[in-house]
């Protein structure tokens, strides 16, 4: 009897403690105006435009186009080049020569503050968007690196 009692001291004691922690943590946070909470900063707008990537229409961009206005903005940090455009059942949408492609990814890296990711979805199998003499050959792409 004497043991479950003290047992039962020990578990509230216990709990007012932990009860008591969680309270004293709490407080100790400082206000956040509402407009620190509502509005981020421009280098947190810069480090989420870095984790956007977007796909867009057209062999060929200006300093008008929507793609390179948000690239400025810095609410893009990628581009995704396709061949075939799916909506539209076009059969061109970025990539039409190795010229073409590399005058478009010039364009866009001279719109960025910081240097792009350019993708193109290419996943072998059915999905080839490097048709033939756009590829290029394994031995042109270099040594992979190696990470420790």
């Amino acid at each position: 009897m004497q043991t479950t009692m003290f047992r039962c001291k020990c578990e509230a004691l216990f709990c007012v403690v932990i009860l008591a922690a969680f309270v004293a943590g709490c407080g100790g946070a400082a206000p956040v105006s509402p407009s620190a909470a509502t509005s981020p900063g421009p280098a947190l707008t810069a480090k989420i435009g870095q984790m956007v990537m977007v796909g867009f229409r057209g062999l060929t961009v200006d300093a008008n186009s929507p793609v390179i206005g948000d690239i400025r903005a810095g609410r893009v940090g990628g581009v995704i080049l396709f061949d075939y455009d799916v909506p539209s059942a076009s059969p061109v949408r970025n990539i039409k020569s190795p010229e073409q492609v590399k005058r478009l990814v010039a364009a866009l890296q001279g719109a960025a503050s910081t240097p792009l990711f350019v993708a193109i979805d290419q996943e072998g199998g059915r999905v080839c968007r490097l048709k033939e003499g756009l590829r290029v050959p394994p031995d042109r792409l270099g040594p992979i690196p190696r990470i420790p």
